[in-house]
C-alpha cells in the first residue's frame, strides 16, 4: 500500500539524486538530446519570456535547422521514415518564432 510517508520518502531520496548530479556552479550538465522537440520548446519558451540571450537563442535555431532531412521534415527518432508531424510542426514554428528564418 502506497501511503503519504513512503511518497514522502521517495521525493525525499528523488531530490538527493537530482542534488548529487548538480555541479559547484549550480548548474546540471545532463543529457536531454532526443531530436528537435527539446530545442524547439526551448527556442520558443526563450522568446516568450523575452530572454536576450540572441546568441544562445541562434545557436540552438541553427542546430534544429540542421536536423531536417532533405524532404523538408524532422524526425523524433532516427529510424522514423518520413518524419514525425509533432517534431516537423514544434520545429518550424521554433525557427519562425527565433526571428532568424
Amino acid at each position: 500500500m502506497i501511503t503519504k510517508s513512503n511518497i514522502i520518502h521517495e521525493i525525499q531520496i528523488r531530490v538527493k539524486k537530482i542534488k548529487s548530479l548538480q555541479f559547484s556552479n549550480g548548474a546540471w550538465y545532463l543529457c536531454f538530446q532526443d531530436g528537435v522537440m527539446f530545442d524547439s520548446f526551448m527556442v520558443m519558451t526563450l522568446r516568450a519570456i523575452e530572454n536576450k540571450d540572441e546568441k544562445f537563442i541562434r545557436s540552438i535555431s541553427e542546430y534544429i535547422l540542421e536536423k531536417q532531412d532533405e524532404n523538408g521534415a524532422w524526425r523524433h527518432y532516427q529510424d522514423e521514415s518520413p518524419g514525425n508531424i509533432t517534431a516537423s510542426v514544434s520545429a518550424y514554428n521554433a525557427l519562425l518564432y527565433s526571428g532568424y528564418f
